[in-house]
This record gives C-alpha cells, structure tokens and sequence, in this order.
C-alpha cells in the first residue's frame, strides 16, 4: 500500500505541475475524477471513503502552488533534454527568483549542479529557466532536485523527482 501511495502521489503531482507549466493553455480548470469515493476504493481519489487523504491528496497540493519550479522530464521531441519550468499562479508579476538544480545518482553523487539568478515570471505565466542533458555515466535511477528561492534567498520551493535512464514505453501510436 504504501508503494501504491507514492505512485499516486508522483501521478497527481505529475499532472497539475504538467498543467500548471503549461500555463494552463489547454486547460481553464480540472474537475478530477473521484475527488472523493462513494465506495472503498484504492485508486482514483484524493480523500478516501474512510475521509482520510492518501497520496494523491497530498500530491495535488504539492503540484498546485502558487510558485513553483518543475522538472519536466525526458519524454517528449528527441528525449535528449528536460526542461526546468518556473511557474507562477499568482495573481502578480514575480521577479528577482533563482533556481538551483542539482543531479545525484544513486550513490547520493552530485553529478550536476547549476543555478540560474534574476528570474521574472509574470503572473499566470511560465518560463523556462534550465535545460538539463542525458546523463549516461549515471546510475540507471538518478534523482533531480530543483530549488526555488526568492530575491532574499529564501527557499520558497524544494522538489525532488526521480527519473529512469531508461525512456517511458508510451506504447505503439496510430497513425
């Protein structure tokens, strides 16, 4: 069960950092499926039949933020760069915000680390701050953490991601 909680909680913050990196261009609100269930269920729902949150719960409320730096990973073009998104859900424009993007492997190895300073957002607005390579010499499981902090230096945001050296299998496309 508690596997079961992490992968429902990478999932929901998954796709509102997705959403929200976007800037929300293809999306104007989320209605979620199951917010709660009528029925004891495993999946689908942020607060249980029980009204007790699982990890869903707590991955919405990590992936919607106001202020936020995502990792959005490996998968789309050439998967042969991520991308490191600021995103702001704020109603006013933020400036002065730095970024600092560490790699590790599994052996806890600093294999990156890059910092970028004088960060403007506006609001309801993203920008791309960071392109990360491949890292081939890794582990096969490496782990990115990308941490936002405001123009004092003040740690606004820690996230945390891990990510395979292998590519995601998204199946066969139609054509």
């Amino acid at each position: 069960m508690r596997k079961a909680q992490v992968a429902h909680y990478e999932n929901t913050r998954a796709q509102f950092e997705h959403w929200a990196a976007c800037g929300w261009a293809t999306h104007k609100m989320v209605a979620y499926w199951m917010l709660n269930s009528h029925w004891p269920s495993f999946y689908g729902n942020l607060i249980d039949y029980f009204l007790s949150p699982g990890g869903s719960y707590y991955g919405a409320k990590r992936g919607l933020r106001p202020l936020s730096v995502a990792f959005d990973y490996y998968a789309t073009g050439d998967n042969s760069q991520a991308r490191i998104i600021v995103f702001n859900q704020t109603p006013a424009d933020v400036r002065g915000l730095s970024v600092r993007v560490r790699i590790y492997d599994l052996d806890g190895k600093v294999r990156d680390d890059r910092s970028t300073n004088g960060i403007a957002v506006s609001y309801n607005g993203t920008t791309q701050v960071v392109t990360l390579p491949r890292y081939p010499e890794s582990t096969p499981v490496f782990f990115v953490r990308c941490q936002l902090f405001d123009d004092a230096g003040k740690l606004i945001v820690d996230n945390t991601y891990w990510q395979s050296q292998k590519d995601d299998d998204l199946g066969a496309r139609a054509t």
